[in-house]
């Protein structure tokens, strides 16, 4: 059986609120549509170089996991019913959210620090003159809290990454405020709907950094693992 790693993005959100008047439905676009549709461009750009003739050495498995909101239900679940074992599982790639803002100098890794996994990120984000940086609250507990996890629990490498906290130029920082300042109060809320004039520039590069780093760890014979003094050290120590 061949290595994989595994991309899982979640694909519901929470529903509707028959309580509210008017619009009742959480449409999750952003969190998470977003990182739903970043994920199946990504399984397309795959699946035309394996019909061109360039397959990877180790499979690709692609999981939209339900229930994330409500407690990592569906990735939960896989990971302790796996469709291939998981000690034959060589990473995890978790993309929840696109980043919606713009381009970015930097390329935000959640709970940087923890595994070798990084390292394919921070190769695949120098190609784009990017710098791979911790979130800006690690003290919220992120890592913790969406798809990965229940295959990190596992000892499986797991990253959730994307976005930054630096804008390109100035008019991309001024455009971030806009937008922010108009998505005020949309988190978990009816009003995160997609809207025109977002700038997926920044997502384009995002997910370009996650296909890059899927495909060079994925030509690779290497099994990253996690550092001394993290939480899953002993299940899978780095080399």
């Amino acid at each position: 059986m061949f290595h994989q790693s595994i991309i899982p993005p979640c694909w519901d959100h929470i529903g509707i609120d028959k309580s509210k008047t008017g619009d009742q439905i959480y449409n999750g676009a952003l969190d998470n549509a977003s990182g739903t549709a970043g994920i199946l461009e990504i399984a397309r750009q795959f699946a035309k170089l394996k019909h061109s003739g360039k397959s990877l050495n180790r499979s690709l498995t692609f999981i939209a996991a339900t229930g994330e909101e409500q407690g990592l239900l569906g990735s939960r679940y896989y990971a302790d019913n796996p469709l291939y074992p998981i000690d034959k599982t060589v990473a995890v790639f978790n993309l929840d959210s696109t980043n919606i803002y713009g381009r970015t100098k930097d390329y935000t890794i959640i709970g940087k620090g923890k595994s070798q996994l990084e390292n394919y990120l921070d190769s695949a984000a120098a190609t784009q003159n990017r710098v791979t940086k911790s979130e800006k609250y690690p003290e919220s507990g992120g890592f913790f809290r969406s798809d990965h996890f229940s295959f990190a629990k596992y000892g499986v490498p797991a990253v959730f990454a994307g976005g930054g906290n630096e804008p390109i130029d100035e008019a991309t920082e001024t455009y971030k405020t806009s937008m922010q300042n108009i998505r005020r109060g949309c988190y978990h809320n009816v009003c995160d709907e997609y809207r025109e004039d977002w700038n997926l520039d920044g997502a384009l590069e995002d997910l370009a950094v996650y296909g890059q780093a899927a495909a060079d760890l994925g030509n690779s014979k290497k099994w990253p693992g996690y550092f001394e003094g993290t939480e899953f050290h002993s299940l899978r120590p780095a080399n």
